[in-house]
């Protein structure tokens, strides 16, 4: 059962409850470092506490100056960025919207899990001028462009935050190619605990991104408010993250009152798009519940 008064939430963790409670073994954490790695078409991979422990370890190893800048860009380019990733940076160098002689990173963020248009240029980018790349796959671990390159396999770096595809609520994996790389990571009880969930759950990831396509489709079919449309029209070639909406109605309001009925809804800040639950475990009949009430919860009032 959801541990909150939502009967729609936004993380999976707040709707599927697992009672492990034994750490992973050393031999089956290599295991999923390895199925990971094998997963992005990479050498190593590396469980860690958070995407943030991640990022941080990333820019620690790029010896960075706080004059240097990181070139952040996303799918849609909104102004909001997560405070996660800014937060970092900042405590490394300058995050960045544009590229200049300064920048010493990219940081490429798939938004929504729509693969980001200008990947493939900022690779050849990165390469052409020895700037290092990063994929933050906190979105989309599984979702391609239109020629079939999947997000995460291009970088140098690979960023997965764990609590966005299942249901625990700490987690992430920094995947990468360079073997001159080694990073040293202190795991506590409780990252072994979630690190032995993702194991068992991690060769389900096809399965999870179906349904998650299939939980998306529902919003397109039944969604039919006048005051809001999709952000994204189709489901195909995304691992879907949330389910964005665009409205020109006040975006505060709007996700109050859906909140208040029921809906985990939030801010996309910076934008006119609220966000909505989407992830495996909700079900065809509880997004049709969802849809009925943002259908007569929108009308403009």
């Amino acid at each position: 059962m959801p541990k909150s008064s939502f009967f729609a939430n936004l993380l999976p963790v707040d709707h599927c409850q697992f009672s492990i409670q034994d750490g992973i073994s050393e031999n089956q954490l290599l295991l999923l470092e390895y199925k990971v790695a094998q997963f992005f078409g990479k050498a190593h991979a590396s469980f860690m506490g958070s995407g943030r422990e991640a990022i941080s370890m990333v820019l620690n190893k790029l010896n960075l100056s706080l004059d240097d800048e990181v070139y952040i860009t996303t799918s849609f380019n909104y102004k909001n960025v997560s405070s996660c990733v800014t937060s970092t940076i900042f405590n490394y160098c300058k995050p960045s919207r544009v590229i200049s002689k300064k920048t010493k990173a990219i940081f490429i963020i798939h938004e929504f899990g729509v693969f980001h248009p200008d990947t493939l240029s900022l690779i050849k980018f990165g390469k052409d001028n020895n700037i290092p790349v990063i994929e933050d796959c906190a979105h989309s671990p599984f979702s391609f462009d239109s020629n079939s390159n999947q997000t995460g396999k291009l970088a140098d770096f690979t960023i997965v935050s764990l609590p966005k595809i299942f249901p625990v609520d700490i987690g992430g994996i920094l995947v990468y190619g360079n073997n001159d790389l080694s990073f040293e990571v202190k795991h506590t009880d409780k990252h072994l605990q979630v690190a032995n969930i993702a194991n068992q759950l991690w060769d389900r990831i096809d399965d999870i991104s179906q349904k998650r396509k299939n939980i998306f489709n529902v919003y397109l079919a039944y969604l039919k408010s006048v005051y809001c449309k999709p952000l994204i029209d189709s489901s195909c070639n995304i691992f879907p993250w949330f389910f964005p909406i665009v409205t020109e109605l006040d975006q505060v309001k709007t996700v109050q009152k859906l909140r208040a009925n029921g809906i985990e809804a939030g801010l996309w800040h910076g934008s006119k798009v609220v966000i909505l639950p989407l992830h495996q475990y909700l079900n065809v009949e509880i997004v049709i519940k969802a849809c009925n009430i943002i259908n007569k919860s929108l009308s403009g009032d």
